[in-house]
């Protein structure tokens, strides 16, 4: 039957607390610092996945601010080329031949 689980060399250069050296020479695996550290860096993940959560919040937020600048900064440019184009108009038909007329 195949057994499938740690090998005590490996799991002992990583958490040295979860390996006992039995009297015969073998090496011994106790799991409880194992879930210990499975439940510590679980919570460090979680940890991280929320900071990285709240500044994605924080950047998408961000960027909506932009994008209605943009969008107003858009209209007004709009605005000002309408109001330049009549200004335009209004010179050129008093002087045709100034410089921005032709």
């Amino acid at each position: 039957k195949e057994i499938v689980g740690f090998i005590a060399q490996e799991v002992e250069r990583v958490i040295p607390e979860a390996i006992i050296m039995r009297e015969d020479g073998f090496l011994e695996l106790n799991v409880d610092p194992i879930h210990w550290a499975i439940v510590n860096a679980t919570q460090e993940q979680q940890e991280i996945i929320e900071s990285n959560l709240k500044m994605m919040n924080t950047m998408k937020n961000g960027l909506e601010t932009i994008n209605r600048r943009i969008a107003s900064l858009e209209e007004e440019n709009k605005l000002i080329k309408a109001e330049n184009e009549m200004l335009k108009s209004y010179l050129c038909s008093k002087d045709p031949e100034a410089p921005f007329c032709r």
